[in-house]
């Protein structure tokens, strides 16, 4: 089945409110509208939009009081985009500097 580029740009106009707005998963965009999981991933994940969405995440803080530390659980994806691997064996160094003047915490990948 074919679809006219025109109803592309609709159905994705909806996927991807479906994805970024009510945070539904591909599955269940692909439940709701009766379209294959493999056509609505396709659609979404070449859309800008998702992308710049997927690469900016809001994360829960874990306060220690007794330690004075802050700690923050980040996907492995977000860390293999700079090159830290996820395996367990390998050890990985990370850089951490805070820009006050900017209100932001930089992490980059210690090069040796």
């Amino acid at each position: 089945m074919r679809i006219k580029e025109e109803n592309k740009q609709e159905l994705l106009k909806t996927f991807v409110k479906m994805y970024i707005d009510e945070s539904k998963s591909i599955k269940q965009i692909s439940e709701i509208t009766g379209y294959s999981r493999e056509f609505v991933g396709n659609l979404i994940n070449q859309n800008d939009e998702v992308k710049e969405y997927k690469n900016k995440r809001k994360f829960k803080l874990y306060k220690y009081k007794k330690a004075k530390k802050i700690g923050i659980f980040i996907p492995i994806n977000f860390w293999e985009k700079i090159g830290i691997d996820k395996s367990s064996e390998s050890l990985d160094y990370v850089d951490v500097q805070v820009d006050e003047l900017n209100n932001q915490i930089i992490i980059k990948k210690h090069e040796n």
